[in-house]
């Protein structure tokens, strides 16, 4: 709806950057912001995708070669130019050839500021998001008053994270 001018905003992250500004291709001015601050401050999420090698893989040497291009500065760089995600590098977030780009400023700037997400010590991630979806799930969808799904909630929680 943004690129068509049927929105005057988009809540998107840094990966659309390159997409907005294919589909948009100056057809308006556009510029991207952080979102608006609210009582706790701005919130953000910095997600990364990992690669890896499988141990069973029969072509150790060129898995590793792809790999090590994969997480390259070069790679970050062609990702950034397909994508405009620059990916979990410093050294592509800060290359000279993006200072360029008003919208990536504006990320980059903002990835200074963004704090970890918080997780469990006892590292049960997964159960810990199954457990935040069934128990909104409930108040979601009317099986529960809100302050008491809250509650329930919190419960089944605190014994994922005391486990």
């Amino acid at each position: 709806m943004f690129p068509l001018q049927k929105a005057a905003a988009r809540c998107d992250g840094a990966f659309a950057i390159a997409v907005l500004q294919r589909n948009i291709a100056g057809s308006f001015k556009w510029r991207a912001y952080p979102m608006p601050k609210g009582p706790a401050g701005r919130g953000a999420f910095l997600g990364a995708d990992a690669v890896c090698q499988s141990a069973s893989s029969k072509s150790t040497d060129a898995a590793w070669k792809w790999l090590r291009f994969l997480v390259s500065k070069e790679c970050g760089l062609i990702v950034y130019r397909d994508r405009g995600s620059p990916g979990g590098r410093p050294d592509v977030w800060d290359d000279p050839s993006l200072a360029s780009d008003v919208n990536h400023q504006v990320f980059r700037e903002w990835i200074k500021l963004v704090k970890p997400l918080p997780m469990p010590a006892n590292a049960r991630v997964v159960e810990m998001f199954e457990t935040v979806n069934a128990g909104l799930r409930e108040l979601y969808l009317g099986k529960q008053a809100p302050r008491q799904a809250i509650s329930d909630l919190h419960l089944q929680l605190q014994r994922v994270l005391d486990q």
